[in-house]
This record gives structure tokens, C-alpha cells and sequence, in this order.
């Protein structure tokens, strides 16, 4: 049964070159080489026996936004393929009935968290993402954003010319339908959180000529 399912959903990837090189070179490498596939191999366990990988993606991407040569990780901060982010949306919807996520969902998170990494980026605002990690329950993930959202209009007079209009647009376009969702999914408001700090984070990390998503 695992074998059909696995194979059906390689059938629906765009490109499965991306499964032998999953995630780019040195994606997972930390400081001095340690241990580079710690967390590497955790997240393609999961993906070949098809459980969620939400906690996985937000592992990874707290390390790669810390980089603090302080500590003893801090991981390179290459962000993982737009691909691999595809590839996400289409494994969601191969759990099974307690775990599936529409690929309307994803594509709301994913949308989100694209501009949610993008206005971050131009206003200097990492501590976004450690206030994603930090929300106990759905109501204080919904005040982080809240205040995120109350940030960013502060600074967005200043930064007026460098701001990415398009981001704006979807940051205030999807915010009550991912509101929505949080409260139409309530049991899973941890999952979707971990979803979009991995989006967010993703993003953040990219160059600013990274195009929104469609």
C-alpha cells in the first residue's frame, strides 16, 4: 500500500529529480560540518512514510534564521527550492484522512507566509519568526500577527519605494481567510503555524528578486 501511494504521489511531482537532491547542496549543512544530516533525515523519513513534516520545516527554519556563531548550530541559510515547495503542497495531500491538507490550504499558508517573508525582510523584522515559535495557543499566534501587521505600517512611510507592493497586496488580502482558516482548523492552528514559519522563513532568506508565487 505504501509502495502505490508513494509511487502515485512521485506521478503528481513536477520534477522528481528534486527527491534525489531534495533540498540543494549544503542546505543542512551546520558550523564546522556537524552533523549535516541530523535534521535531513528525520524530514525524509517522515516524508517517505507520510506524516506530517510541519514540526520538521520549522525546525529547520529557526536554525537557519538564528545564525548565531555564539552557538554551538546555526545552519547555512540557503533556502530550499521553490520546487521543494511545490512538492510540500502536493505530499499534503497524500496523508491520510486525520493529517490531509487541501491544496487550497497550502496555498493559502504558502501565499501568506511568501509575503509575510518578504515585508520581514524589508523592514528588518526577524523577531517575527521567533514570535511564531513562541505562540502558546491560536489567540496569541493571531495577536503576533496583529502585531506584525502594526509594524509594518509604522515603517511603511519610510521604506515607501523599496516596499513590494505585491506582498503588501496579499499580506492584507489574505489575512481574514487565513484568519478563517485558523479558526475553521482550530485542532491543527499548531501545524498551520509551523507551515507558515517555514514559508515565511524560506522567503526571508531568499534574494529580493525572488518572484511572488503563484
Amino acid at each position: 500500500h505504501k509502495l502505490s501511494k508513494f509511487l502515485e504521489f512521485l506521478d503528481k511531482l513536477p520534477d522528481i529529480t528534486l527527491l534525489s537532491q531534495p533540498l540543494g547542496k549544503n542546505t543542512f549543512m551546520l558550523n564546522k560540518g556537524e552533523h549535516k544530516d541530523v535534521y535531513e533525515r528525520p524530514l525524509l523519513l517522515n516524508l517517505l512514510e507520510f506524516k506530517p513534516i510541519s514540526k520538521n520545516l520549522a525546525e529547520i527554519a529557526f536554525l537557519k534564521i538564528k545564525k548565531d556563531k555564539n552557538q554551538n548550530y546555526y545552519m547555512n541559510q540557503i533556502p530550499l527550492s521553490k520546487k521543494f515547495e511545490e512538492m510540500i503542497s502536493i505530499f499534503y495531500q497524500f496523508l491520510n484522512k486525520e493529517a490531509f491538507m487541501e491544496k487550497e490550504v497550502i496555498g493559502v499558508i504558502r501565499k501568506y507566509g511568501w509575503a509575510i517573508g518578504t515585508i520581514a525582510k524589508a523592514i528588518k523584522d526577524k523577531g517575527i519568526f521567533y514570535e511564531f515559535r513562541d505562540a502558546k495557543n491560536k489567540e496569541q499566534f493571531i495577536k503576533v500577527l496583529r502585531d506584525f501587521s502594526f509594524r509594518m505600517i509604522k515603517k511603511a512611510d519610510e521604506l515607501e519605494e523599496k516596499f513590494d507592493k505585491t506582498a503588501l497586496n496579499i499580506f492584507t488580502g489574505k489575512d481574514q481567510e487565513f484568519i478563517n482558516l485558523l479558526y475553521e482548523k482550530e485542532d491543527r492552528w499548531e501545524e498551520i503555524r509551523d507551515l507558515l514559519a517555514f514559508f515565511s522563513v524560506n522567503n526571508y532568506l531568499k534574494d529580493f528578486s525572488s518572484q511572488p508565487i503563484n
